[in-house]
């Protein structure tokens, strides 16, 4: 459902602003310029983003590792 949102982003303005806040959407963005032959400028809101997902991505793999019991002491 999450790459969906940058796909109908072109059709739906709504959409658009939601797709500038997902990893999806930034992606999305980045590839369209490259394809389009531009340079591709990361925003400090789009690295935010960036960063932010891997964060998320960061803790709740070490909260389900422990959660598992796969670590030892």
């Amino acid at each position: 459902m999450n790459i969906m949102i940058p796909v109908f982003a072109s059709m739906v303005s709504d959409l658009d602003n939601i797709s500038r806040f997902l990893y999806t959407g930034v992606i999305t963005d980045m590839v369209n310029a490259f394809a389009g032959g531009e340079s591709y400028t990361l925003e400090p809101l789009s690295a935010a983003v960036l960063v932010g997902t891997i964060l998320i991505a960061i803790g709740l793999f070490v909260i389900i590792y422990k959660r598992n019991g796969y670590e030892t002491d």
